[in-house]
């Protein structure tokens, strides 16, 4: 038994043969994170600037830098946090799930 193996012999579903991948976790939470902190940073960037400095330009900036910034942060953080993306599984496992093609 390996120490990714579970005591009956079956290995956890984060590490069958076409579970995702820490590359593919990583990429799809922060996809989905920028896109939610993009929606959120619009409202948040028209309270920030108040309406007489509130122009288009400074509002779509604010909204990408914020979702831009959450992105990488969140890829930190999984990065270095989720099971799949451990050095144990990706030295066993590969990175991505079509890493063999």
């Amino acid at each position: 038994m390996t120490a990714t193996e579970t005591p009956s012999g079956e290995r956890p579903n984060i590490m069958r043969p076409r579970s995702p991948r820490c590359d593919d976790i990583v990429r799809q939470i922060s996809i989905w994170s920028a896109l939610c902190w993009a929606v959120a940073g619009w409202p948040m960037a028209t309270w920030y600037y108040t309406p007489p400095r509130a122009t288009l330009a400074r509002i779509a900036r604010f909204s990408l830098c914020t979702s831009v910034t959450a992105a990488g942060l969140t890829a930190l953080w999984i990065r270095y946090t989720d099971p799949s993306c451990s050095e144990e599984n990706v030295a066993e496992y590969g990175t991505t799930r079509y890493a063999d093609r």
